[in-house]
């Protein structure tokens, strides 16, 4: 009898732990960009960062410059493995999370266009095509 319960209990487990991990493609983030814009997996580290008042913005946003440590290069052009870049947010990026990044070019620097942590499931995906 005892193992049964044992037995029950595992079985439990498991549907528990597979109905955690399935999603519906409904909530998959598709990550769009634009034709000219590079994509990248990396982590961000903040170098600097300036405060800006913006009348009415009750959260706060900043200007943070950054380098980005590419790991990946999913879409586009980028050899560098160090990248600068800046972005306007209300507070700055771990440095210990991967990131995919839409970076738009902006000289020899990007600017970025947006990030998804890479960590959590059901993780980004690219969207099929670029955005002209």
């Amino acid at each position: 009898m005892k193992n049964f319960f044992k037995l029950v209990i595992f079985i439990l487990a498991l549907a528990l732990q597979a109905s955690c991990n399935s999603y519906p493609a409904a909530e998959q983030r598709v990550v769009e960009y634009k034709c000219d814009d590079v994509v990248v997996i990396g982590r961000a580290k903040t170098l600097n960062y300036t405060n800006l008042d913006i009348e009415g913005d009750i959260l706060g946003r900043s200007l943070f410059d950054m380098e980005i440590n590419i790991k990946r290069v999913l879409r586009g052009t980028e050899k560098r493995p160090v990248v600068k870049a800046s972005a306007v947010a209300h507070s700055q990026l771990r440095d210990d999370v991967d990131f995919v990044f839409v970076l738009a070019p902006e000289n020899e620097n990007y600017t970025v266009e947006s990030g998804y942590a890479w960590n959590p499931r059901p993780r980004p995906i690219l969207a099929e095509s670029c955005i002209e």
